[in-house]
C-alpha cells in the first residue's frame, strides 16, 4: 500500500490516515440483536422468497353490474339524443344495483357519473331539437300565412 494513497505527501504515514481531507471512519460493529449477527437464526434478507404463482385478485360480485354501469354510462355519452337517455337510466340502475350488493366501488362511481353526464347532456339536445323542430314549424305556419 502506498503512502499517497491517502495524502500527497510521501513523508506521511500511510496508516491510520490523517485527519482532514481523508477522514478514516471504524467499521460497522454488528450488535448482538442485530438481524444481521452471526448467530441469528431467521431468514437471510438478502434471499428471495419462494416464487408463489400469480393469484388474480377475488373478483367482486358487483363488477359485472359496475362493469354494465360503466359501459352504458361511456354509450349513453357517445349517443347524446334520443339513444343516450334511456342507456344513461339503464345505467343509473346497473349503477344503483352494484352498490347494493357491496361496498361503492370506483367502476361504479365512474359509471354513475358517466350515466349522469350522458343523461343531462341528452336531455339538453332533446330540449333543443323540440326548440328546432318548434322553430321550423313556427316559421312554415308564417310563410303559408302570406
Amino acid at each position: 500500500m502506498s503512502n499517497t494513497q491517502y495524502t500527497n505527501d510521501p513523508g506521511a504515514s500511510a496508516w491510520p490516515p490523517p485527519q482532514g481531507r481523508y477522514s478514516y471512519q471504524q467499521p460497522y460493529q454488528q450488535q448482538a440483536g442485530s438481524p444481521y449477527h452471526a448467530g441469528y437464526a431467521g431468514p437471510s434478507p438478502y434471499t428471495q422468497p419462494a416464487y408463489q404463482a400469480y393469484q388474480p385478485a377475488a373478483f367482486q360480485q358487483n363488477n359485472e353490474q359496475a362493469t354494465i354501469c360503466l359501459v352504458l354510462g361511456i354509450l349513453s355519452i357517445v349517443f347524446t339524443g334520443p339513444i343516450g337517455l334511456p342507456l344513461g337510466i339503464v345505467g343509473l340502475v346497473f349503477a344503483k344495483k352494484a352498490q347494493q350488493f357491496s361496498a361503492q366501488s370506483s367502476l361504479t362511481t365512474v359509471g354513475r357519473i358517466c350515466s349522469i353526464i350522458g343523461i343531462v347532456l341528452s336531455a339538453l339536445v332533446l330540449v333543443f331539437l323540440v326548440a328546432y323542430v318548434l322553430f321550423i314549424l313556427i316559421m312554415l305556419a308564417a310563410f303559408a300565412a302570406r
